[in-house]
């Protein structure tokens, strides 16, 4: 195992320069498969984080107090998965930011989730960064967007509508969970668009009322790569809007739902662009059906487990 600091004396060890100016790519500081910064418990150094990120290995990217920062600045910590290795990196936030957006090397800190995303405008590949844990709101995505959302380890939550309503590209990253809370008929997420779920993070809804996780709409994507969608009602719902061509591509990942798994009303029968296609990955329901083709949609399943129940 590697450390990229490590301080056996006593000392202060200074992260940039308080001067008024915060860089948060500069310095970087990264441990290899163990600590970014490590200080031995029995010395009484301090760490003054001023600027840059420290990643370390999970659970492991500073060991050590830190004295000070910068005024208005708190270290906050998140995970992230590069390359199949799981990261700790801590970082400096605006202490009253809930989400970041970082379009280039610019980035810039905002007191609510939508903020951040219209702040993405139309800039492609644009990351919106969740920065605190347990936050509700309510938040769109437009249709001339495409924007990345890591959720960082934290989680976003609403009750009044969909958590998300995707009308342009989202693709979400990381770990941490995206909830839905609402009464009868209100989906974690409403999908209009393209929606890309990477990363170990979770989709969920926790009521019950013919709520799905994700309603994919019309003529909306959803393509679902790794982590978990988990429901105490419905999973994900091909729309029943006339003519509707929804798609959703399942490549990996665990779906669990207590109704239905998927709920196909989609009416898509191209062979490149199927209502279903699912081509790894597992789907179960507890009670009914894993996958319900209503309408007479193309339905593609390859190497997946899929479970169901009485109905």
């Amino acid at each position: 195992a590697y450390r990229a600091i490590q301080v056996d004396e006593n000392g202060i060890l200074n992260i940039g320069k308080n001067d008024g100016t915060v860089s948060e790519t500069v310095p970087l500081i990264k441990g290899k498969s163990s600590y970014g910064i490590f200080m031995r418990s029995d010395t009484a150094s301090i760490i003054n984080f001023y600027d840059g990120i420290v990643k370390g290995a999970a659970g492991q990217s500073i060991s050590g107090p830190i004295a000070r920062t910068p005024d208005g600045y708190d270290v906050t910590k998140g995970s992230e998965t590069i390359e199949n290795v799981e990261y700790e990196t801590a970082y400096l936030i605006s202490i009253d930011a809930v989400a970041k957006t970082e379009i280039n090397k610019s980035v810039s800190y905002y007191e609510t989730v939508q903020e951040a995303i219209n702040a993405a405008g139309t800039n492609e590949g644009a990351r919106v960064t969740l920065l605190s844990n347990n936050i509700s709101e309510g938040v769109t995505v437009a249709e001339n967007q495409n924007i990345i959302l890591n959720l960082n380890g934290k989680k976003l939550t609403y009750a009044k509508a969909s958590t998300i309503n995707n009308l342009g590209t989202l693709r979400i990253i990381g770990d941490g969970i995206v909830e839905g809370t609402g009464a009868t008929l209100i989906h974690t997420i409403t999908n209009d668009g393209t929606l890309i779920k990477d990363g170990k993070g979770e989709l969920k809804a926790t009521n019950t009322g013919n709520n799905y996780v994700v309603d994919n709409n019309a003529t909306g994507t959803f393509i679902m790569n790794d982590g978990t969608i988990t429901s105490n009602d419905r999973g994900l719902y091909n729309s029943t809007a006339t003519g509707a061509n929804g798609c959703i591509v399942i490549n990996g990942g665990t779906i669990n739902a207590v109704d239905y798994g998927i709920y196909n009303d989609s009416v898509a029968t191209d062979e490149n662009s199927p209502a279903v296609k699912i081509t790894a990955g597992e789907i179960t329901s507890s009670t009914e059906v894993g996958i319900y083709a209503v309408k007479a949609g193309r339905i593609e399943i390859g190497n997946a487990t899929i479970v169901g129940n009485t109905y």
